[in-house]
């Protein structure tokens, strides 16, 4: 499998081991069943059937691997030369795939008549039928397998799309199946990567930060430089090497900005002189970006040994020696390079003098009016330095000149230091004055990303998911143009939340109230008016809200359906205490990145009040149903209870709706329901329940369209009643219940209608502080067995089998409609619906 992009010393790559299971008509099998009643996207395809019909390993390599080889290349397709010999058996091998390829493409373009496009037409509808397949493979289906043919997909796909744009033709969005690594082989590559020394936490961001299938193949075969570190006490969630131990100290550093000029005599930096001086703006100075867990790091004292000292000076003499130029695009797109300002240069020679900054020694650990100064200064620190120098542990031990370009990339986007967030705020600060340190050489890292936009597609997937990151180190959270216009602002604050969400997630940070500090710097908001008060979290993350709202005129009213941890002090609770843990943000499992943009980018912007979040949004009010004909509303509370996983009610209009925890409906498996638990029942009967909903999804004609909202209880209201005051209780999925199950439900009420007035319920009624007696035992058993007869009767309904068979899986209505019977009266609720545009203030 020679196309897949794998590290200089790899481990062992399974995929060699690949034996070739080939009929003789593969190509002729795939685009069969593309042109035949499985063509996407007129008809849908039954993966079940295709599956079952060809999910033997040799129909399905025929099929799919060779098959999709063939509808490719076309008449440059020869079958030979995907097979080796190895040891007596004959094994799969791409060494000829990319010239092949070319071949293909020569002839493509030489082409004089006809469509040119229609060929790779064909190839996209084979890519759309197979992402599919692929997406349905059963978990024990041999995962190199199904590898080998996602990786081809995503290089096919990548060639399509420039063989579309070259020819000016515009074509919906390709199907690259990107998102199946994680499917198809998840556990063998968390266990590659822990075995080549990766944290746990390593592989949980990998993960989220790539979809590529060959991206997350390189990375589970690259080998972790600093491999001597044990990870055995990390968490998924945090690397236990990346914290500090925080103490105290009285030492502090009197200048505003200090720097740190080393002179050398004689080029000798071991008996180099080093003075602190102050910033008088025409200094040309090394700012030291750098994670403290690595050594350089002193969380009690300004001070590091002179040895250490020493070294960052013999690198900054050669990144000195070593930036020459940068690269740059001009206007048609093509690599130049672009020279650098001469003043960046940094002096050299037998006496040079160099100017170094490194919190370590120039940022305060005490007072604290010393210590927020120089946090107040960090923006103009690092946007003033000529460059900002890289210093990750797991970088510095690599040879730089003995990788691939991409290698170096991938460590660089997998290092420990792209996980902490002060490094976040350095890097966007420092643009294209970003240099990584290696062992044997200071990298650019623009100047590395335009040197792999020149390849071809061999590893276009792979340099794909590296872009991705680069763009969030390299943007711009600066669009703020015309916030006096509305549209303006809604996009800017939009754009920008999006960007620090992505930007923000899955960094740590060792001091909580540090977040503040960064975010105000990364959105342009005044530092200081953060920096300033106590280091508590709580404290500085309200004042960010505050600021956001003042910037922005208003906050996204979606924010409210972001399952961030949120701030415990009244009027704030609303708002995401931190945006570094991993939010929900839409209505599928993990919430994907574009559900939590689309929150995030709302039109319509909240107020901020010192009491709440106030919003506009449509939503009921939820009663229990008065009864008045018996001592007891429920009088059948004896019988066992179904655990609590959603909730009924019918609107004034006689529509069934229903609702359930978020977790529990988007299969979080966080989510536990303890037995004899009822939390959203507990919030109904507290009084004053009302249903607030993000839009109007469950009202579309579609009986299963979702919608996102929040149970609460409304504690009072405006004197003219306008205005709801709502404390949130429970983010829930709302849904339209189908017909077939209003069907079963419609029953189940008429059934415990009846039965309610029925001598046998009456009598338990009366008897309800007799519960447990032996005349109660005696008279419940009776009901049982009148419940059971009469549910009996009514599962005879064709209609009804129909309805439980197609709602509940293959369920009878037999046994299941009487547990919805005896159920009944905990969920008999009525909706009132409220106007579209009421007004909640949120808490």
């Amino acid at each position: 499998m020679e196309h897949f992009v794998l590290p200089i010393d790899p481990l062992d790559s399974d995929l060699e081991r690949i034996v070739s299971h080939l009929s003789c008509a593969e190509g002729a099998i795939l685009a069969t069943v593309v042109r035949s009643r499985w063509t996407y996207p007129s008809r849908p395809v039954s993966v079940t059937t295709i599956y079952a019909n060809f999910g033997s390993r040799i129909l399905f390599q025929t099929w799919l691997f060779f098959g999709l080889l063939q509808v490719f290349l076309k008449d440059c397709y020869d079958k030979e030369d995907y097979k080796k010999s190895v040891g007596g058996r004959i094994r799969i091998t791409t060494a000829k795939l990319f010239e092949n390829m070319r071949r293909m493409w020569v002839k493509q373009v030489q082409q004089k008549s006809g469509d040119k496009a229609v060929q790779f037409r064909t190839v996209v509808n084979c890519l759309r039928l197979i992402a599919q397949v692929l997406r349905a493979c059963n978990d024990d289906f041999d995962w190199r397998i199904k590898l080998s043919i996602a990786s081809l997909c995503e290089v096919f796909s990548a060639t399509v799309a420039l063989a579309f744009a070259s020819l000016g033709v515009k074509e919906p969005t390709i199907p690259i199946p990107n998102q199946l690594g994680l499917h198809l082989f998840e556990q063998n590559r968390k266990e590659r990567m822990l075995s080549a020394g990766w944290c746990s936490n390593d592989t949980a961001v990998a993960a989220e930060r790539f979809s590529s299938v060959q991206t997350l193949y390189f990375l589970s075969r690259m080998k972790k430089l600093d491999a001597q570190r044990d990870h055995n006490g990390c968490q998924v969630d945090m690397c236990k090497w990346n914290q500090i131990r925080k103490m105290s100290t009285k030492l502090y550093i009197r200048h505003r900005l200090p720097l740190l000029k080393l002179k050398t005599h004689q080029g000798d930096l071991h008996g180099l002189q080093i003075e602190v001086v102050e910033y008088s703006g025409k200094e040309r100075y090394v700012a030291i970006s750098h994670v403290w867990a690595y050594g350089l790091g002193n969380p009690i004292a300004n001070t590091l040994p002179r040895c250490q000292v020493a070294h960052l000076g013999e690198l900054m003499v050669k990144l000195s020696s070593t930036a020459t130029d940068l690269p740059s695009s001009n206007a048609e797109g093509k690599v130049q390079t672009l020279e650098m300002d001469t003043q960046m240069s940094l002096e050299s020679g037998a006496n040079a003098e160099i100017y170094l900054w490194i919190d370590t020694l120039c940022c305060p650990v005490s007072p604290a009016e010393s210590k927020a100064l120089a946090i107040e200064l960090l923006e103009y620190t690092y946007q003033k330095a000529s460059y900002v120098l890289v210093l990750d542990g797991g970088l510095v031990v690599c040879n730089y000149a003995q990788i691939p370009v991409y290698e170096a990339i991938a460590r660089i986007f997998t290092s420990a230091w792209l996980q902490r967030l002060w490094t976040l705020q350095e890097g966007v600060l420092a643009q294209d004055r970003l240099w990584f340190q290696f062992r044997d050489r200071p990298v650019n890292l623009k100047a590395l990303m335009y040197t792999q936009f020149a390849q071809d597609v061999t590893i276009r997937s792979f340099i794909t998911d590296m872009c991705a990151q680069y763009r969030i180190m390299s943007m711009s959270f600066l669009q703020d143009e015309k916030l006096g216009d509305a549209k303006a602002t809604y996009i800017n604050i939009g754009n920008n939340l999006v960007a620090l969400d992505r930007a923000l997630r899955h960094r740590s940070v060792t001091v909580e109230a540090d977040e503040a500090l960064c975010i105000c710097t990364l959105l342009q908001l005044p530092t200081q008016d953060v920096v300033r008060l106590p280091a508590e979290v709580d404290a500085r993350m309200i004042q960010v809200w505050r600021l956001i709202a003042l910037k922005y005129h208003g906050i996204p009213q979606r924010i409210l359906f972001l399952s961030f941890p949120r701030l415990p002090t009244k009027g704030f609770r609303w708002a995401p205490r931190t945006l570094l843990k991993e939010a929900h943000g839409g209505l599928f499992k993990h919430g994907t990145s574009v559900t939590r943009s689309y929150m995030w980018q709302d039109p319509d912007l909240a107020e901020l009040t010192e009491s709440g979040l106030l919003v506009k949004w449509l939503g009921f009010k939820l009663d229990r149903k008065e009864y008045h004909d018996l001592p007891v509303r429920n009088p059948w509370k004896a019988l066992p209870r179904l655990r609590e996983s959603r909730i009924l009610f019918k609107s004034q209009d006689g529509t069934r709706y229903q609702f359930g925890s978020k977790e529990h409906t988007t299969g979080d498996p966080a989510y536990k329901h303890a037995e004899g638990v009822f939390p959203l029942l507990d919030i109904v009967e507290r009084g004053d329940c009302y249903l607030m909903l993000a839009d109007d999804s469950p009202f579309k004609e579609d009986g299963h369209t979702k919608g996102l909202g929040i149970l609460g209880n409304v504690t009072g209201s405006s004197d003219d009643g306008r205005i709801l005051n709502f404390e949130a209780a429970e983010q829930v999925v709302v849904f339209q219940t189908s017909e077939k199950e209003c069907l079963i439900l419609d029953t189940a009420e008429r059934v415990a209608q009846q039965l309610r007035a029925e001598p046998l319920t009456v009598e338990l009624a009366t008897m309800d502080e007799d519960i447990g007696t032996e005349r109660y035992e005696a008279v419940l058993e009776q009901f049982r067995k009148r419940l059971d007869d009469v549910c009996a009767a009514e599962a005879k309904s064709e209609l009804l089998k129909e309805a439980f068979h197609k709602v509940y899986n293959g369920a009878t209505p037999d046994r299941n409609l009487r547990v919805l019977v005896r159920d009944w009266f905990y969920h008999d609720i009525v909706g009132k619906r409220l106007d579209a545009q009421q007004q909640w203030l949120v808490d």
